[in-house]
């Protein structure tokens, strides 16, 4: 079974951020879970559990930024996640995106532009495909493909 989890480009921190979603009034929130060792105040986001203390941190995200884990590592061993920009073992540069019930890929730039490919499954991602950016920081990689 695979891990639900997404990330989002934080508003107030401008890095990466992965958790679970929550959505509020129109705006989009990033709940991470960070496990350590903290301080013995006890802060409304720290909690004592199983294993040592652990926190909650809520950050606002980019609604454009969201993408969702696909349960699936490239050949760097990087966890792709929807919105993902990727260079396919074909030499096209692809998209993830999540459509009809699945995550697939749509070449934009290459031999197979327009195309959509499915993640195989016979054969293991990390020898096909390297992340190489995301439509949130770097949609200048799709932008060669109009």
């Amino acid at each position: 079974m695979r891990e639900i989890r997404f990330k989002g480009f934080s508003v107030t921190d401008k890095k990466w951020v992965h958790g679970k979603v929550i959505e509020k009034d129109g705006a989009y929130w990033i709940l991470e879970k960070a496990i350590g060792m903290y301080s013995e105040r006890k802060a409304n986001n720290v909690y004592d559990g199983l294993g040592g203390r652990f926190r909650f941190e809520l950050h606002h995200v980019y609604k454009e930024s969201l993408g969702q884990y696909i349960g699936i590592k490239d050949k760097n061993g990087v966890e792709i996640y929807e919105g993902d920009v990727i260079k396919f073992h074909t030499g096209d540069i692809c998209e993830v995106v999540f459509t009809g019930g699945s995550f697939e890929m749509i070449s934009r730039v290459g031999k197979n532009k327009g195309k959509y490919f499915v993640f195989p499954r016979n054969k293991d991602i990390d020898e096909l495909s390297e992340v190489i950016g995301n439509i949130f920081e770097n949609p200048e990689l799709l932008e060669q493909a109009e």
